[in-house]
């Protein structure tokens, strides 16, 4: 077991569990190698490194569930010689210090530390989601992969191509000709859960989306 006052020394001080003081509760229940899965000659990393990294990962997510994101999205066309592109960009971002962000346990198994999270919402951040709810704006899922050894830059990245694949499963069966860019807005609508699978990180992701624009290709 992995004292919270060892947490809070080596990042940030965040509170601990107390009694609600909102309504409604965002949970995150996360992981993290605390040693590297391939030995080199190199100096290990610091578990300092490996414990911000993990509480990044929650600001991460919870920015995505809070306050969602803006997409842009080129498809691969190789008729055109067209390279893919994406690029999520944060509409707002949850910081650490934040008071309605609390440390409800820790555990470390093995070479891995786990924590969960709660985030007490505002009325505001409450308001937000339940504007999302509305069947207006599609709930889509996707999954995307990360090689495992090469560490946790792979594991935010197979958030970033498990949200890619979930808008391309949306338009696949709606837009017949590829375009040469889309773009629109999406919230993070559940946890992501992560996995290690076949010496990937597996990612699966719950969005609700919002596709403001289309373009296709004028001329071949």
């Amino acid at each position: 077991m992995i004292k919270l006052f060892l947490l809070h020394a080596l990042i940030l001080t965040l509170p601990l569990e107390a009694a609600p003081l909102h309504n409604e509760i965002i949970s995150l229940h996360l992981w993290q190698e605390t040693e590297p899965m391939i030995w080199t000659q190199e100096k290990p990393r610091a578990k300092e490194e490996t414990y911000r990294e993990l509480l990044q990962e929650a600001s991460d997510i919870l920015s995505g569930m809070l306050y969602g994101y803006d997409f842009y999205y080129v498809p691969y066309d190789k008729s055109r010689n067209i390279a893919e592109e994406f690029k999520l960009t944060p509409l707002a971002r949850v910081h650490w210090g934040d008071p309605n962000l609390k440390i409800a346990a820790t555990e470390r198994r093995g070479n891995r530390i786990y924590v969960k999270l709660n985030y007490y919402l505002e009325s505001f951040q409450e308001a937000r989601r339940k504007a999302w709810s509305s069947n207006t704006f599609p709930i889509v899922l996707g999954s995307g992969r990360g090689n495992f050894f090469a560490g946790t830059t792979a594991k935010s990245g197979s958030i970033s191509q498990a949200i890619k694949e979930a808008i391309r499963n949306h338009l696949r069966p709606r837009v017949f000709n590829k375009p040469r860019e889309i773009s629109g807005q999406l919230l993070i609508w559940k946890e992501p859960r992560i996995i290690i699978e076949k010496g990937s990180y597996l990612t699966r992701v719950t969005i609700k989306l919002r596709v403001s624009e289309i373009t296709p290709y004028r001329i071949f």
